[in-house]
């Protein structure tokens, strides 16, 4: 119920952003730190992107005046996470069941499907330095 409340306290705060900013630089600042607060509240990195997608599409009318696409709007107004705790958990509990090559793979399956999910590389490789030693990082291509 909580993450089902908060998407929609983002849904409304982003309509209330549109109305009031006459210039896209201002809605993506208001943007940032209200995603940022979000995500050092628990919110997971996607649900905020996925939650302005469905503003876009369904007020369009209100973002048309930024003259942006979706992931422009994306990108710049989206707060990054300083490391993804999601993708954390899930290096853990690979490393704890692997190791050498299946685990470099696995890794890089995983580091992939957070890639296409528009996570920030830079993001996900200091996650990984977290859990993972340098040596094994070095041997996962994707994270160089």
């Amino acid at each position: 119920m909580y993450r089902k409340t908060s998407s929609y306290i983002l849904v409304s705060q982003l309509i209330r952003f549109a109305r009031v900013c006459n210039k896209v630089e201002d809605f993506n600042d208001r943007n940032s730190i209200f995603s940022r607060k979000l995500l050092k509240q628990g919110f997971l990195f996607h649900k905020p992107r996925k939650t302005f997608a469905k503003l876009y599409n369904r007020h369009f009318d209100l973002v048309e005046q930024f003259n942006s696409f979706l992931i422009n709007l994306i990108e710049g107004g989206i707060s990054h996470p300083h490391f993804c705790g999601e993708f954390l958990k899930k290096i853990k509990k690979v490393k704890n069941k692997t190791n050498g090559v299946s685990l470099q793979q696995t890794v890089s399956l995983i580091t992939q499907d957070f890639l296409n999910r528009k996570y920030n590389k830079h993001i996900l490789k200091n996650t990984c330095s977290l859990v993972l030693i340098s040596e094994t990082m070095a041997n996962i291509p994707i994270l160089l």
